[in-house]
């Protein structure tokens, strides 16, 4: 068997910082676990904690025990650190060592440097001599390297995550996608022939001999570019793109093998405002307070990350504009939220209350409708502005409510004339963002409580289903297209959790990253109506799990969508799909065109899920108790 490549880690830091150098050891124990063996690599962290005293100063013995290193790790926060006799402080001595390591084309190949933003008052006059240290060092270091900001531990682990794994990759030189058994990155002329021969615009290409099932990639070059040299020097650089077309959907997807090793491609939100303390906003406060600098306002409540600067704004500002901005802030308290949330207010929601049958569940009509025979609204009875905030029972009533209301609304011949069928679908609540001095919404969601959209489809619509409809008939295997795909799915370990009645899984066809899909199993179910109260609570599950995964990501930015057909379509192997499709930015350019540009592998999403899936899972089936689950 071939030997695993060890990558060593050098962490440097006064301290002050023992929380991040912890959360250090804990990421690349990760990184071993989830990527050791598919890229054959061994991460090592060394630390200053694990060197044995010996006679001497510290940072000699430091110095003589850290031995060569691939990757310098640099942290600092209010403390400098102590003077050696050759620096001001061992962490600027190490730094000064790598730096020429680097420079010269040494051991080092890579320094990432991280600095913790202080928002405090020092507490002494020795405090504040080390806060000017530090700063006077960072200033001192924007000359040579780049380095990055964070607020909390929290969002340094975000980062150093990563970079980390970026960097691992990179220095593998690992442009590929991570390891898969049957997926294949042919030439375009190989690939062409076998989107031919499907007859149908799908890269899956199924078989009744399940190990011979494969999914096709496009490897075709491009442009070359100009990537970031060492001392600023760039360097050309040959670029592929692998393209694919969507196993469901009528979508082309294109990954930049350069794109996707970049330190980005995250559907976070925009950055954090985080320079800005609750002191700092009181001072210039007043300041603001005239028309003229009325959009400053309006950028600060929609970009603070802060509670008691919403806070503040709230109760100080006078325009009820910023004030309902600074309410709908998703970082904003839920006593906050609840302020300005229509659904929070029992006179809105009861003038509209359409008797759900369920005293957790509401559903409205929706003021302003964009679906023609009906449109409604359903959002839990709780003051909950936040997916991740939801809990199984939560989830599951919404379901279960939706589809009992439904059914009691065709039922009674509600609906005259009738629609073709139903949408569901849900925004989630997403950081704003800023155009210029207007504001608005990135999903489009005017209302923060967490709520699902229900809306009537109109005769001979044209829609995501058609498409999907198209390949299950069109494609003949043994128990149809998507049981042969979910076969596939299951052999490739891109199945998340399973049970009788649905699947969620990672899709081979992402159109954004980190997307996640559920199916409904049992063939033939066509639309939401079809399902069993049984088949609502397995979707409730998997639906839970998604989100909560989504969560320990760092993601809240998603829209769900859901794949359908009308009532009356007959379709013996389509099956209803759910899914999660994370936002970074409105539209694309490329998207208009059915074009969806990733800048990740899906491999990538199995790989990071692996090692926190299972717990998370164990958590959302302990809080189904007393939910009926067959």
């Amino acid at each position: 068997m071939r030997e695993k490549k060890e990558i060593c880690v050098f962490v440097s830091s006064p301290g002050d910082v023992s929380t991040e150098r912890d959360i250090v050891e804990d990421v690349v124990q990760r990184i071993n676990k989830t990527l050791g063996d598919e890229l054959m690599v061994f991460v090592k962290v060394k630390r200053w904690e694990d060197i044995p005293p010996c006679a001497g100063s510290v940072q000699e013995t430091i110095n003589t025990h850290v031995g060569p290193y691939d990757i310098f790790l640099g942290i600092m926060w209010e403390r400098f650190g102590s003077p050696t006799s050759n620096a001001e402080s061992g962490t600027q001595e190490e730094l000064k060592s790598a730096y020429e390591s680097w420079k010269s084309n040494g051991s080092v190949a890579e320094i990432l440097f991280y600095f913790r933003e202080n928002t405090s008052v020092p507490r002494n006059a020795d405090a504040a001599e080390q806060l000017l240290k530090v700063i006077r060092f960072r200033e001192e270091l924007s000359s040579k390297l780049k380095y990055t900001l964070y607020r909390e531990p929290i969002d340094f682990e975000r980062l150093v995550r990563d970079d980390l794994e970026h960097i691992v990759r990179k220095l593998l030189n690992k442009t590929t996608v991570p390891k898969s058994i049957n997926v294949e990155n042919a030439d375009i002329e190989k690939v062409e022939q076998v989107w031919d021969a499907i007859g149908v615009a799908s890269s899956f290409k199924p078989n009744n001999h399940e190990e011979k099932q494969t999914f096709y990639r496009a490897r075709i070059q491009t442009t070359s570019g100009y990537i970031a040299g060492k001392e600023g020097v760039d360097e050309l650089k040959s670029n592929f793109i692998l393209v694919s077309k969507d196993p469901i959907r009528p979508f082309d997807i294109q990954i930049g093998e350069t794109r996707s090793l970049r330190q980005a491609g995250n559907p976070t939100a925009i950055p954090d405002l985080t320079i800005l303390d609750l002191g700092s906003v009181k001072s210039m406060y007043p300041f603001l307070q005239v028309e003229g600098y009325r959009w400053i306002r309006m950028v600060l409540a929609e970009l603070t990350t802060d509670q008691k600067i919403l806070d503040f704004i709230y109760e100080n500002d006078t325009d009820p504009q910023v004030r309902s901005i600074t309410a709908k802030n998703p970082s904003a308290s839920s006593d906050l939220q609840q302020k300005e949330c229509k659904f929070c207010q029992d006179r809105f929601r009861f003038l509209r209350d359409l008797r759900s049958g369920s005293d957790k569940t509401f559903i409205i009509a929706n003021d302003f409708p964009y679906g023609p025979y009906f449109h409604y609204i359903a959002f839990p009875a709780q003051s909950i502005h936040a997916w991740q905030d939801l809990e199984l029972p939560d989830i599951h009533d919404m379901n279960l409510t939706i589809w009992r209301f439904l059914k009691r609304e065709q039922k009674a011949g509600k609906w005259l004339p009738a629609p073709a069928g139903v949408f569901i679908g849900l925004n989630s609540s997403i950081r704003h963002l800023v155009m210029g001095t207007r504001t608005r919404t990135s999903a489009g969601a005017s209302i923060t409580h967490v709520h699902k959209q229900i809306w009537g489809m109109a005769p001979g619509s044209v829609n995501l289903g058609n498409h999907l409809d198209e390949l299950c008939r069109r494609i003949e295997v043994k128990g149809g297209y998507l049981h042969a795909y979910l076969q596939f799915l299951r052999r490739e370990k891109m199945v998340i959790h399973e049970d009788d009645h649905v699947v969620l899984y990672v899709p081979y066809g992402q159109i954004s990253i980190h997307e996640m899909q559920i199916m409904v199993k049992k063939p033939g179910t066509t639309h939401y109506l079809a399902l069993s109260e049984e088949e609502i609570t397995s979707l409730s599950i998997a639906e839970t799990i998604a989100v909560k995964l989504l969560d320990a990501l760092g993601i809240h930015s998603f829209n769900q969508v859901m794949i359908t057909l009308p009532f009356d379509r007959v379709s013996a192997y389509f099956s209803l799909i759910l899914c999660f499709v994370t936002r970074e930015v409105d539209l694309a350019v490329s998207e208009l065109n059915h074009l969806f540009v990733v800048d990740k592998y899906p491999e990538e999403t199995r790989e990071l899920l692996a090692p926190i899936k299972e717990s998370i899972i164990k958590q959302v089936m302990e809080s189904a108790t007393g939910i009926a689950i067959s």
